[in-house]
């Protein structure tokens, strides 16, 4: 496997894994997750501009799961000796590690384009989300299209009384995104409220 940090976006064999021109979706997630001074599961570290804002709205702990060696190398890499307390990461798939986190506030979900995940999947996360989460927490999904699947939002209300999608708008998006439909403007999913069904139901 090959990490290219190209000015602006790194690759990952050659396939795009994080632009810069997003950051201001980041900063709307963060805002919208209420990460201040709270407990942040990040899964998906992508070239780390969540986590740089994650740092600016000063999470009081922050756990990042990224599944790759390299992106999870470049993750420890980092982290600042102010931020060695607070923050951890875990090179391990979500699926094998989320369950085992303790009760958190937020968790910022960014990892579909990457893993090419299902809904069986999306699914398994709400779940064990549901449970994880403090009854006053929150979960953000990330959207690369310039809609949000009504299919998704079913799954996602299952377990989740509050699913809110939020828009992004004066972004200056690469071509890809261009292609995809996205011109100016990303959507920000939140869901919040959750049902608790117990993590043995996940």
């Amino acid at each position: 496997a090959k990490l290219k940090k190209n000015e602006g976006h790194w690759t990952l064999n050659d396939v795009p894994v994080a632009y810069e021109w997003q950051i201001p979706l980041w900063v709307e997630f963060a805002s919208r997750l209420n990460i201040s001074g709270r407990r942040l599961v990040e899964i998906g570290y992508g070239m780390g501009l969540f986590s740089k804002v994650a740092t600016r709205f000063a999470a009081k702990k922050h756990i990042i799961i990224e599944a790759h060696p390299l992106i999870a190398y470049e993750a420890r890499q980092r982290i600042s000796e102010d931020e060695l307390k607070s923050t951890y990461v875990i090179e391990q798939l979500w699926q094998d590690s989320l369950s085992r986190q303790q009760e958190c506030d937020a968790i910022m979900y960014d990892a579909f384009s990457v893993l090419g995940e299902k809904y069986t999947d999306l699914d398994k996360l709400c779940c064990i989300a549901s449970n994880i989460l403090a009854q006053d927490g929150a979960i953000g999904f990330f959207c690369a299209k310039p809609f949000f699947e009504e299919r998704k939002i079913s799954i996602i209300d299952k377990y989740f009384e509050d699913v809110t999608v939020y828009k992004v708008t004066n972004l200056t998006p690469s071509p890809d995104f261009v292609a995809r439909g996205v011109a100016e403007t990303m959507l920000v999913p939140i869901a919040r409220r959750p049902r608790r069904g117990g993590l043995s139901s996940c």
